[in-house]
């Protein structure tokens, strides 16, 4: 199943040297927040804190296995390339293995739907993969004639020649200062206009109407201004994604579900 976890509770007890009394009561509360605060920015709950005038004891829960392993999905529509190159057997390969990352390859990737490209886009929410699955499938999926959505599972120290990129910080980067004088990434329409750079297929509408101007200005109408850069920005935190650099090996693959619309 997607989204499960693994749930380790810990009964920790720290002991004072010696087992002295050298916990004051005017102390305990203090303590107990500080211990407290550093398991809460471990991420980590706390179920139960106690102490003893000679030892402290705490429990709390671990997500571990969130911790420990990061998970990505990649859907596969019926007869889509992922679909038809299984990658249980082959693992995921870039259909331009051997070509260089650079930010413009990664932008093309993602922005135009290059289809050669050396990036293999990954999502870390099923229901984006699912999406995708569906949506991309060339007849509609059935229980006997199913799409499927991979369950990836990664972890340090990373399978040779294997990158993970982060689209997000890879464009950030880039991107020109407030003060620059060129052109900005920004868009200059109304707030909706990002609707449209979200689903263009259903709400391109959104992308139409004339950039609104101060009163008093006489320039030719235009459409607000759409960069490149606020459309991978904007689609990479749409879908989740991260793409991988290389080859991800077919063990990776954990699991593969089929996916499909109930009768």
């Amino acid at each position: 199943m997607a989204d499960t976890y693994t749930q380790i509770y810990m009964h920790i007890v720290f002991a004072v040297k010696g087992r002295q009394s050298l916990i004051p009561k005017q102390h305990k509360e203090a303590l107990h927040q500080y211990i407290t605060r550093i398991i809460t920015n471990k991420k980590q709950t706390v179920i139960r804190i106690n102490s003893m005038p000679d030892h402290n004891i705490r429990k709390d829960r671990n997500r571990a296995k969130r911790e420990l392993m990061a998970i990505f999905y990649r859907g596969a529509g019926i007869g889509t390339y992922w679909y038809l190159n299984d990658p249980t057997e082959r693992g995921f390969i870039p259909r331009a293995l051997r070509t260089t990352s650079t930010t413009t390859r990664l932008m093309q990737h993602i922005a135009r739907g290059t289809v050669n490209s050396p990036f293999i886009s990954m999502t870390r929410s099923y229901g984006v993969a699912w999406r995708y699955a569906m949506s991309s499938s060339e007849r509609v999926p059935t229980l006997s004639d199913p799409a499927y959505v991979h369950e990836i599972e990664i972890q340090e120290p990373l399978p040779p020649n294997l990158c993970l990129i982060d689209p997000i910080k890879e464009v950030t980067q880039t991107l020109p200062s407030p003060t620059s004088p060129g052109p900005p990434y920004q868009h200059d329409g109304v707030p909706d206009f990002l609707i449209g750079i979200v689903d263009p297929g259903n709400m391109g509408h959104f992308l139409t109407p004339p950039s609104l101007q101060p009163p008093g200005s006489e320039g030719t109408p235009r459409s607000p201004n759409l960069t490149i850069e606020l459309e991978v920005l904007v689609r990479a935190l749409r879908d989740a994604e991260i793409l991988a650099h290389g080859i991800i090996p077919a063990t990776c693959v954990k699991n593969s579900f089929n996916v499909y619309l109930n009768a």
